[in-house]
């Protein structure tokens, strides 16, 4: 059977019908025979006389959304949720209980990690943990965390909604976490400094292997602790997502704007992980690249996504010419809607224009492939950008503490492509960090960032 069959689909609604119907009449859900005998009345659709159980689980899930048109398959929610580059999984949480983690894992006050985002509760319905189901009745999005903030679902959210509800969750969570990185980083740069000050004749600043680990490790449980206790809006619903739009099912995904889930304040604008450039939500996105090396450079093909729709493609020859955007899709986002989406991007304040913009989109998807493949080698990547922000070159190097990051500079300081106004930086978990800008001949004498 063809599942895209017109007949199939038809008849997929009529079961949802019924399904629908027998709330209303109060009558039992049919048994799984039952269930088969009546789609077979349709001759048209050729069904065999023995059961075919993956067509059977069509008809059911059918005859329960019309039944319990409030039920969320949260495989599907996960599912949506790598297609949009996240991280997502759906654990068994005690009893029968289903909860979807999407994101990233960070160790917390405690030094348990703890996802990005968590939504649920929900259940598992078959044996061994299987189709895991929630109920929108109590279905909540928030921080993975003990006591915090989460923000509910109305009653028939589509299913864009929910998956964008669940990224904006993962991007709340991963500003505040950049934003406590970047404080410890600085507290912990404080403490050496007054330290320090108090020895002025030792000269060294290094530290025994492995300690640097531990008084991260141990001051990030303290201050994440003192933040949990005293910081309102760790338990408090921020305002841009207290306020998300909803799409109504009923409606035509062609009306779903390219700027739905942007508030009019520039202020709200989202910063790109990898580049300097803000953009109005994170819904466009690359989900693909193909690339192609050529004698004057690299050509390539990059997919875009808006949410799971597929809109087109970012392209470039390799030969010098302009990236460019090709839409697929002009009724629902073709060169008009990039205007305006481009129209509201900033960096530093200033506009960008479309070719930038496109670049680190592509670059998004790009070095988070990248990064991914480095740490699973127990490697991670230092670049050099110019002073315009644009990216020279990309090196993986072994994963370092911030007691190694001289002698780094040291030998990044002496890279061949090194050059004056050059800015190093490495990545770490909390974002990019700057390790030394390139300034003169004697650059390598400057103290890095711890």
């Amino acid at each position: 059977m063809d599942y895209h069959n017109l007949r199939w689909l038809e008849h997929i609604d009529i079961i949802t019908a019924w399904g629908e119907a027998s709330v209303a009449n109060g009558t039992p859900p049919p048994t799984d025979d039952q269930l088969w005998a009546a789609s077979r009345i349709r001759v048209d659709l050729n069904l065999p006389e023995q059961i075919d159980a993956e067509l059977l689980a069509q008809l059911r899930e059918a005859f329960n959304t019309g039944r319990n048109p409030t039920r969320i398959d949260l495989q599907v929610v996960a599912s949506a949720l790598h297609e949009r580059g996240q991280d997502a999984v759906v654990e068994h949480t005690g009893g029968n209980t289903a909860t979807l983690y999407a994101g990233r894992q960070v160790p917390d006050r405690y030094g348990d990690p703890r996802w990005s985002a968590a939504a649920g509760p929900g259940w598992f319905e078959a044996p061994g943990r299987r189709e895991p189901w929630a109920d929108t009745a109590e279905f909540a999005v928030g921080p993975d965390g003990d006591d915090t903030w989460a923000v509910t679902v109305p009653e028939h959210p589509a299913m864009d909604d929910l998956v964008n509800l669940v990224v904006a969750v993962i991007d709340e969570v991963q500003a505040r976490r950049t934003r406590f990185a970047q404080a410890a980083d600085a507290a912990r740069d404080a403490m050496w400094a007054t330290f320090a000050a108090q020895y002025p004749e030792v000269t060294t600043g290094d530290l025994a292997p492995g300690a640097d680990h531990a008084v991260v490790a141990e001051s990030n449980k303290l201050l994440a602790g003192w933040l949990d206790d005293n910081w309102p809006a760790a338990h408090t619903i921020p305002a841009t997502l207290s306020t998300m739009p909803t799409t109504d099912t009923t409606g035509d995904p062609r009306d779903l704007r390219p700027d739905a889930a942007a508030g009019p304040d520039p202020d709200g604008l989202i910063a790109l992980v990898h580049s300097d450039v803000r953009v109005p939500h994170r819904r466009l996105r690359v989900t693909a690249l193909h690339q192609l090396p050529t004698s004057d450079g690299v050509a390539f093909t990059a997919e875009l996504h808006l949410d799971t729709t597929p809109i087109g493609t970012i392209e470039n020859d390799g030969h010098g010419g302009e990236t460019t955007f090709r839409s697929r899709h002009h009724d629902v986002f073709g060169w008009r809607q990039m205007q305006e989406y481009v129209a509201r991007c900033r960096r530093h304040g200033e506009h960008v224009d479309e070719e930038t913009l496109l670049n680190s989109l592509v670059d998004e998807f790009d070095l988070t492939a990248e990064i991914t493949r480095a740490a699973k080698a127990g490697l991670t990547l230092v670049r050099l950008m110019d002073p315009q922000g644009r990216c020279l070159t990309i090196r993986a190097v072994a994963a370092l503490n911030t007691t190694r990051l001289t002698d780094l500079a040291v030998h990044l300081t002496n890279d061949p492509v090194a050059r004056p106004g050059g800015i190093w930086q490495i990545w770490s978990t909390s974002g990019w960090r700057h390790v030394l800008t390139i300034t003169d001949p004697q650059a390598g004498h400057e103290k890095p960032s711890r």
